[in-house]
Protein backbone atom coordinates (compact mmCIF):
# COMPACT_ATOMS: atom_id res chain seq x y z
CA UNK A 1 0.00 0.00 0.00
CA UNK A 2 1.42 3.63 -0.56
CA UNK A 3 -0.21 6.75 0.88
CA UNK A 4 0.51 10.47 0.00
CA UNK A 5 2.32 10.59 3.78
CA UNK A 6 4.12 7.81 4.27
CA UNK A 7 4.94 6.16 0.98
CA UNK A 8 4.87 2.48 0.73
CA UNK A 9 3.81 0.61 3.83
CA UNK A 10 4.04 -3.04 4.08
CA UNK A 11 0.76 -4.56 4.93
CA UNK A 12 0.14 -7.09 8.07
CA UNK A 13 -3.20 -7.56 7.28
CA UNK A 14 -6.85 -6.49 7.58
CA UNK A 15 -9.99 -6.58 10.73
CA UNK A 16 -13.15 -5.37 11.03
CA UNK A 17 -13.73 -2.24 13.67
CA UNK A 18 -16.86 -0.30 15.12
CA UNK A 19 -16.98 2.46 17.36
CA UNK A 20 -19.18 2.93 20.70
CA UNK A 21 -22.35 1.11 20.22
CA UNK A 22 -22.28 0.92 16.68
CA UNK A 23 -20.81 -1.66 14.32
CA UNK A 24 -20.15 -1.07 10.87
CA UNK A 25 -18.19 -3.57 8.39
CA UNK A 26 -15.14 -1.26 7.88
CA UNK A 27 -12.06 -3.05 6.41
CA UNK A 28 -8.77 -1.91 8.42
CA UNK A 29 -5.37 -1.77 6.86
CA UNK A 30 -2.74 -3.15 9.19
CA UNK A 31 0.77 -2.23 8.89
CA UNK A 32 4.15 -2.52 10.82
CA UNK A 33 5.02 1.07 10.47
CA UNK A 34 4.80 4.18 13.34
CA UNK A 35 2.48 6.32 11.28
CA UNK A 36 -0.85 8.22 12.12
CA UNK A 37 -4.10 6.00 11.62
CA UNK A 38 -6.09 7.54 9.58
CA UNK A 39 -10.45 7.36 8.57
CA UNK A 40 -11.40 7.83 5.23
CA UNK A 41 -14.98 10.39 4.87
CA UNK A 42 -16.72 7.49 4.24
CA UNK A 43 -16.00 5.89 7.43
CA UNK A 44 -16.49 8.85 9.11
CA UNK A 45 -20.07 9.23 8.12
CA UNK A 46 -21.03 5.59 8.66
CA UNK A 47 -19.53 6.16 12.63
CA UNK A 48 -20.95 9.42 12.93
CA UNK A 49 -17.72 10.62 13.70
CA UNK A 50 -18.05 13.68 11.44
CA UNK A 51 -21.66 15.57 10.09
CA UNK A 52 -22.07 17.80 7.36
CA UNK A 53 -25.08 20.10 8.67
CA UNK A 54 -27.15 21.64 5.53
CA UNK A 55 -29.23 23.79 7.09
CA UNK A 56 -30.12 25.18 11.11
CA UNK A 57 -33.24 24.98 13.36
CA UNK A 58 -32.74 28.15 15.61
CA UNK A 59 -34.87 26.61 18.01
CA UNK A 60 -32.84 23.43 17.92
CA UNK A 61 -29.44 22.14 18.97
CA UNK A 62 -27.03 20.67 16.54
CA UNK A 63 -28.08 17.51 17.98
CA UNK A 64 -31.85 17.95 17.50
CA UNK A 65 -33.57 18.41 20.60
CA UNK A 66 -34.88 21.42 21.36
CA UNK A 67 -33.38 24.57 22.68
CA UNK A 68 -34.77 26.04 26.48
CA UNK A 69 -36.50 29.01 26.55
CA UNK A 70 -33.58 30.28 28.67
CA UNK A 71 -31.50 30.06 25.55
CA UNK A 72 -33.80 30.99 23.31
CA UNK A 73 -34.10 34.23 25.70
CA UNK A 74 -30.06 34.39 25.90
CA UNK A 75 -29.96 34.29 21.59
CA UNK A 76 -32.27 37.13 21.11
CA UNK A 77 -30.04 39.51 22.91
CA UNK A 78 -28.04 39.72 19.49
CA UNK A 79 -30.78 39.39 17.50
CA UNK A 80 -29.53 42.65 16.25
CA UNK A 81 -26.21 41.60 14.50
CA UNK A 82 -27.96 39.22 12.49
CA UNK A 83 -30.44 41.72 10.51
CA UNK A 84 -29.68 44.53 8.45
CA UNK A 85 -26.06 45.84 7.29
CA UNK A 86 -23.49 45.92 10.10
CA UNK A 87 -20.87 48.73 10.46
CA UNK A 88 -17.36 47.73 11.55
CA UNK A 89 -15.64 50.49 13.58
CA UNK A 90 -13.04 53.11 11.92
CA UNK A 91 -12.87 53.58 8.08
CA UNK A 92 -10.53 52.65 5.06
CA UNK A 93 -8.73 55.09 2.74
CA UNK A 94 -8.47 54.35 -0.53
CA UNK A 95 -4.71 55.92 -1.96
CA UNK A 96 -4.28 56.83 -5.52
CA UNK A 97 -1.16 57.78 -7.11
CA UNK A 98 -1.95 61.63 -8.28
CA UNK A 99 0.13 61.03 -11.56
CA UNK A 100 -2.55 58.98 -13.18
CA UNK A 101 -5.39 60.61 -15.35
CA UNK A 102 -8.72 60.35 -13.70
CA UNK A 103 -11.59 58.92 -16.08
CA UNK A 104 -15.22 59.98 -16.43
CA UNK A 105 -17.25 57.26 -17.84
CA UNK A 106 -20.99 57.51 -19.32
CA UNK A 107 -23.71 55.75 -17.82
CA UNK A 108 -24.50 52.40 -19.37
CA UNK A 109 -27.88 51.64 -20.97
CA UNK A 110 -29.96 49.17 -18.56
CA UNK A 111 -32.60 46.88 -20.07
CA UNK A 112 -36.09 48.37 -20.22
CA UNK A 113 -37.33 45.40 -17.95
CA UNK A 114 -34.90 45.79 -15.27
CA UNK A 115 -35.05 49.83 -14.47
CA UNK A 116 -37.78 49.54 -12.10
CA UNK A 117 -35.82 47.21 -10.23
CA UNK A 118 -32.16 48.79 -10.40
CA UNK A 119 -34.77 52.17 -9.12
CA UNK A 120 -35.25 50.07 -6.46
CA UNK A 121 -32.07 48.91 -5.76
CA UNK A 122 -30.73 52.18 -5.48
CA UNK A 123 -33.26 53.53 -3.21
CA UNK A 124 -32.60 50.71 -0.88
CA UNK A 125 -28.79 50.96 -0.98
CA UNK A 126 -29.63 54.63 -0.45
CA UNK A 127 -32.12 54.27 2.72
CA UNK A 128 -29.13 51.67 4.41
CA UNK A 129 -26.82 54.11 4.23
CA UNK A 130 -24.60 52.70 1.64
CA UNK A 131 -24.39 54.83 -1.52
CA UNK A 132 -25.86 58.61 -1.57
CA UNK A 133 -26.60 60.61 -4.33
CA UNK A 134 -24.05 62.70 -5.64
CA UNK A 135 -25.08 66.73 -7.49
CA UNK A 136 -21.46 68.21 -7.39
CA UNK A 137 -18.60 67.54 -10.40
CA UNK A 138 -16.53 64.45 -9.55
CA UNK A 139 -12.90 63.54 -10.77
CA UNK A 140 -13.98 60.03 -10.75
CA UNK A 141 -16.59 58.25 -12.19
CA UNK A 142 -17.14 54.30 -12.65
CA UNK A 143 -19.99 52.63 -14.72
CA UNK A 144 -21.72 49.77 -12.96
CA UNK A 145 -22.93 46.43 -14.22
CA UNK A 146 -26.55 45.24 -13.41
CA UNK A 147 -26.28 41.77 -12.47
CA UNK A 148 -29.55 39.67 -12.16
CA UNK A 149 -29.20 37.36 -8.81
CA UNK A 150 -31.11 33.31 -8.68
CA UNK A 151 -34.13 35.08 -6.70
CA UNK A 152 -34.73 37.73 -9.29
CA UNK A 153 -33.59 40.66 -7.39
CA UNK A 154 -30.73 42.87 -9.04
CA UNK A 155 -27.31 43.54 -7.40
CA UNK A 156 -25.53 47.00 -8.78
CA UNK A 157 -22.10 46.22 -8.84
CA UNK A 158 -19.18 49.00 -9.41
CA UNK A 159 -16.88 48.10 -12.41
CA UNK A 160 -13.70 50.45 -11.27
CA UNK A 161 -10.95 48.73 -13.69
CA UNK A 162 -10.06 52.22 -14.43
CA UNK A 163 -10.10 53.48 -11.31
CA UNK A 164 -7.47 50.72 -9.94
CA UNK A 165 -5.00 51.64 -12.07
CA UNK A 166 -4.78 54.25 -9.93
CA UNK A 167 -5.05 52.76 -6.55
CA UNK A 168 -1.78 52.49 -4.64
CA UNK A 169 -1.94 48.49 -2.71
CA UNK A 170 -0.92 48.57 0.60
CA UNK A 171 1.67 44.91 1.08
CA UNK A 172 -0.14 43.34 3.75
CA UNK A 173 1.04 39.69 4.45
CA UNK A 174 -1.93 36.61 4.12
CA UNK A 175 -1.89 33.80 6.34
CA UNK A 176 -1.51 30.76 4.12
CA UNK A 177 -4.03 27.85 4.91
CA UNK A 178 -1.10 26.11 6.54
CA UNK A 179 -0.19 28.88 9.32
CA UNK A 180 -3.90 28.60 10.10
CA UNK A 181 -3.97 25.16 10.24
CA UNK A 182 -1.35 24.98 12.55
CA UNK A 183 -2.83 27.35 15.28
CA UNK A 184 -6.38 24.73 15.37
CA UNK A 185 -4.64 21.85 16.01
CA UNK A 186 -7.07 21.14 19.12
CA UNK A 187 -9.81 22.47 18.01
CA UNK A 188 -12.76 19.98 18.24
CA UNK A 189 -15.70 22.58 16.67
CA UNK A 190 -15.51 25.00 13.79
CA UNK A 191 -18.33 27.11 13.11
CA UNK A 192 -18.32 29.24 9.64
CA UNK A 193 -19.92 33.01 9.71
CA UNK A 194 -20.72 35.30 6.40
CA UNK A 195 -21.03 38.58 6.51
CA UNK A 196 -24.17 40.19 4.95
CA UNK A 197 -22.72 42.38 2.93
CA UNK A 198 -18.89 41.71 4.21
CA UNK A 199 -17.38 45.06 1.99
CA UNK A 200 -20.57 47.03 2.97
CA UNK A 201 -19.56 47.02 6.19
CA UNK A 202 -16.43 48.93 6.24
CA UNK A 203 -16.97 52.79 6.18
CA UNK A 204 -14.70 54.46 3.40
CA UNK A 205 -12.96 58.01 4.51
CA UNK A 206 -15.26 61.24 3.07
CA UNK A 207 -11.95 61.73 0.75
CA UNK A 208 -12.04 58.87 -0.83
CA UNK A 209 -15.80 58.20 -1.41
CA UNK A 210 -15.50 60.98 -4.13
CA UNK A 211 -13.53 57.45 -5.97
CA UNK A 212 -16.10 55.41 -5.53
CA UNK A 213 -18.73 57.58 -7.84
CA UNK A 214 -20.95 55.96 -10.06
CA UNK A 215 -23.24 57.34 -13.16
CA UNK A 216 -26.44 55.71 -13.72
CA UNK A 217 -29.04 57.23 -16.30
CA UNK A 218 -30.58 58.03 -12.54
CA UNK A 219 -27.86 60.21 -11.93
CA UNK A 220 -24.85 59.84 -10.28
CA UNK A 221 -24.06 58.44 -6.41
CA UNK A 222 -21.24 57.84 -4.76
CA UNK A 223 -20.19 54.61 -1.90
CA UNK A 224 -20.35 56.01 1.57
CA UNK A 225 -19.51 51.97 1.99
CA UNK A 226 -16.29 50.00 0.49
CA UNK A 227 -17.23 48.29 -2.34
CA UNK A 228 -15.70 45.20 -3.83
CA UNK A 229 -13.75 45.29 -6.72
CA UNK A 230 -11.31 47.70 -5.50
CA UNK A 231 -7.70 46.66 -5.51
CA UNK A 232 -6.63 46.99 -1.58
CA UNK A 233 -4.07 44.60 -0.67
CA UNK A 234 -2.08 41.32 -1.59
CA UNK A 235 0.28 39.02 0.44
CA UNK A 236 3.85 39.39 -1.21
CA UNK A 237 5.90 41.55 -3.98
CA UNK A 238 6.93 38.53 -5.36
CA UNK A 239 6.19 37.27 -9.11
CA UNK A 240 3.34 34.96 -9.41
CA UNK A 241 1.63 33.48 -11.91
CA UNK A 242 -1.18 30.78 -12.48
CA UNK A 243 -1.30 28.66 -15.37
CA UNK A 244 -4.50 26.91 -16.44
CA UNK A 245 -5.80 24.75 -19.08
CA UNK A 246 -9.41 23.21 -19.04
CA UNK A 247 -10.75 20.26 -20.89
CA UNK A 248 -14.01 18.55 -21.63
CA UNK A 249 -14.74 17.47 -17.98
CA UNK A 250 -11.82 19.14 -15.66
CA UNK A 251 -9.57 21.53 -15.05
CA UNK A 252 -6.11 21.81 -14.61
CA UNK A 253 -3.83 24.31 -12.62
CA UNK A 254 0.30 25.37 -11.59
CA UNK A 255 1.18 27.74 -9.10
CA UNK A 256 4.61 29.49 -9.29
CA UNK A 257 6.07 32.12 -7.80
CA UNK A 258 9.42 33.17 -9.26
CA UNK A 259 9.35 30.77 -11.86
CA UNK A 260 9.47 27.84 -8.88
CA UNK A 261 6.61 25.56 -9.05
CA UNK A 262 4.73 25.80 -5.41
CA UNK A 263 1.15 23.52 -6.04
CA UNK A 264 -0.36 22.14 -8.61
CA UNK A 265 -4.15 21.51 -8.69
CA UNK A 266 -7.05 19.68 -10.19
CA UNK A 267 -10.52 19.47 -10.31
CA UNK A 268 -13.54 17.56 -12.27
CA UNK A 269 -16.55 19.63 -13.72
CA UNK A 270 -19.66 18.95 -12.51
CA UNK A 271 -22.68 18.79 -14.95
CA UNK A 272 -23.40 22.23 -15.06
CA UNK A 273 -20.02 23.26 -15.80
CA UNK A 274 -19.72 20.45 -18.35
CA UNK A 275 -22.37 22.43 -20.82
CA UNK A 276 -20.11 25.83 -20.40
CA UNK A 277 -18.87 26.90 -23.63
CA UNK A 278 -14.95 26.64 -23.87
CA UNK A 279 -14.27 30.12 -23.15
CA UNK A 280 -16.39 29.65 -19.68
CA UNK A 281 -14.38 26.56 -19.12
CA UNK A 282 -11.24 28.14 -19.32
CA UNK A 283 -12.53 31.50 -17.53
CA UNK A 284 -13.06 28.94 -14.67
CA UNK A 285 -9.30 28.79 -14.22
CA UNK A 286 -7.27 31.72 -15.03
CA UNK A 287 -4.67 33.71 -15.13
CA UNK A 288 -2.18 32.29 -17.81
CA UNK A 289 -3.99 30.32 -20.66
CA UNK A 290 -3.64 28.78 -24.04
CA UNK A 291 -7.26 30.18 -25.08
CA UNK A 292 -6.69 33.20 -27.30
CA UNK A 293 -9.89 34.57 -26.88
CA UNK A 294 -9.54 35.22 -23.06
CA UNK A 295 -6.65 37.60 -23.45
CA UNK A 296 -8.90 40.19 -25.03
CA UNK A 297 -11.73 39.44 -23.36
CA UNK A 298 -10.28 41.77 -20.02
CA UNK A 299 -9.39 44.42 -22.23
CA UNK A 300 -12.79 44.41 -23.36
CA UNK A 301 -15.83 46.77 -21.25
CA UNK A 302 -17.26 44.64 -18.41
CA UNK A 303 -20.33 45.39 -20.14
CA UNK A 304 -20.13 44.25 -23.13
CA UNK A 305 -18.62 40.58 -21.98
CA UNK A 306 -21.79 37.82 -22.36
CA UNK A 307 -23.76 37.48 -18.63
CA UNK A 308 -21.68 34.16 -17.69
CA UNK A 309 -18.46 35.71 -18.33
CA UNK A 310 -19.49 39.01 -17.13
CA UNK A 311 -20.04 36.90 -13.58
CA UNK A 312 -17.04 35.29 -13.76
CA UNK A 313 -14.86 38.31 -14.12
CA UNK A 314 -16.96 40.39 -11.18
CA UNK A 315 -15.49 37.33 -9.08
CA UNK A 316 -12.01 37.98 -10.01
CA UNK A 317 -12.03 42.01 -9.76
CA UNK A 318 -10.70 42.34 -6.84
CA UNK A 319 -7.70 40.51 -7.56
CA UNK A 320 -4.64 42.44 -9.73
CA UNK A 321 -4.31 39.97 -12.57
CA UNK A 322 -2.60 40.29 -15.80
CA UNK A 323 -4.00 37.68 -18.39
CA UNK A 324 -1.59 36.36 -20.77
CA UNK A 325 -1.74 34.20 -23.82
CA UNK A 326 0.67 31.08 -24.13
CA UNK A 327 0.37 28.21 -26.85
CA UNK A 328 -0.72 24.79 -25.57
CA UNK A 329 2.69 23.60 -26.15
CA UNK A 330 3.72 25.43 -23.00
CA UNK A 331 1.05 24.73 -20.65
CA UNK A 332 1.44 20.94 -21.16
CA UNK A 333 1.71 20.25 -16.80
CA UNK A 334 -1.92 22.32 -16.78
CA UNK A 335 -3.26 20.19 -19.84
CA UNK A 336 -2.16 17.31 -17.91
CA UNK A 337 -3.72 17.82 -14.99
CA UNK A 338 -7.10 18.97 -16.88
CA UNK A 339 -7.92 15.37 -17.64
CA UNK A 340 -6.41 13.34 -15.04
CA UNK A 341 -9.67 14.13 -12.95
CA UNK A 342 -12.15 11.52 -11.43
CA UNK A 343 -15.79 11.70 -11.47
CA UNK A 344 -15.39 10.16 -7.90
CA UNK A 345 -14.52 13.23 -6.45
CA UNK A 346 -17.62 15.55 -4.34
CA UNK A 347 -19.71 16.34 -7.11
CA UNK A 348 -22.67 17.09 -4.78
CA UNK A 349 -22.67 20.64 -5.03
CA UNK A 350 -23.91 20.33 -9.09
CA UNK A 351 -25.10 23.60 -9.69
CA UNK A 352 -24.15 26.04 -12.33
CA UNK A 353 -22.49 29.44 -9.54
CA UNK A 354 -22.59 31.49 -12.91
CA UNK A 355 -26.47 31.05 -13.32
CA UNK A 356 -27.59 33.46 -16.43
CA UNK A 357 -30.80 35.38 -16.55
CA UNK A 358 -30.51 36.48 -20.18
CA UNK A 359 -33.96 35.39 -21.18
CA UNK A 360 -35.20 36.58 -17.94
CA UNK A 361 -34.27 40.37 -19.93
CA UNK A 362 -35.83 39.36 -23.32
CA UNK A 363 -39.64 39.98 -24.03
CA UNK A 364 -40.36 36.02 -24.94
CA UNK A 365 -42.57 33.52 -23.26
CA UNK A 366 -40.77 30.58 -22.19
CA UNK A 367 -42.95 28.34 -24.61
CA UNK A 368 -41.14 30.42 -27.31
CA UNK A 369 -38.05 30.32 -25.92
CA UNK A 370 -38.41 26.33 -25.83
CA UNK A 371 -39.44 26.54 -29.70
CA UNK A 372 -36.41 28.77 -30.24
CA UNK A 373 -33.87 25.30 -28.70
CA UNK A 374 -35.60 23.34 -30.25
CA UNK A 375 -35.68 24.26 -33.63
CA UNK A 376 -31.87 25.00 -33.52
CA UNK A 377 -31.07 21.40 -32.53
CA UNK A 378 -32.56 20.37 -35.51
CA UNK A 379 -31.19 22.95 -38.16
CA UNK A 380 -28.44 21.42 -39.19
CA UNK A 381 -26.00 24.48 -39.34
CA UNK A 382 -26.97 26.08 -36.13
CA UNK A 383 -26.51 22.58 -34.49
CA UNK A 384 -22.95 22.73 -35.65
CA UNK A 385 -22.20 25.78 -34.44
CA UNK A 386 -23.45 25.49 -31.63
CA UNK A 387 -21.35 22.40 -30.69
CA UNK A 388 -18.33 24.14 -31.56
CA UNK A 389 -19.11 26.71 -29.68
CA UNK A 390 -19.37 24.21 -26.61
CA UNK A 391 -16.63 22.42 -27.57
CA UNK A 392 -13.52 25.26 -27.99
CA UNK A 393 -13.27 24.27 -31.57
CA UNK A 394 -12.25 27.19 -32.95
CA UNK A 395 -10.12 28.10 -30.03
CA UNK A 396 -6.81 27.49 -32.29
Amino acid sequence: MTTKMAGKLEMRGTCAGGHKDRYHLIVLQVVESDVTPELGLKTCLALNLVKRVYSVNVNQRTDGTEKSGETIEEESKYKHLFSGIGCMPGEYEIKVDPTVTPVVSPPRKIPHTLQNQVNEELDRMEQCGVIIKVEEPTQWVNPIVIVKKPNGTVRLCLDPRELNKAVLREHYPLKTVEEVAANVGTAKVFSTLDAASGFYQINLAEQSTWLTTFNTPYGRYKFERLPFGIHLYFGTTKDKKLSVDASSYGLGARFLQEQQHIVYSSRYLNRSEKNYAQIEKEMLGIVETDHKPLESLFKKPLSSVPPRLQRMMLKVQQYDIVVSYRPGIELYIADILSRAVTATQDMENDVDEFEVHAIDSVPISLQNASQFKRETDNDGVLAKLKQTVMDGLMAS
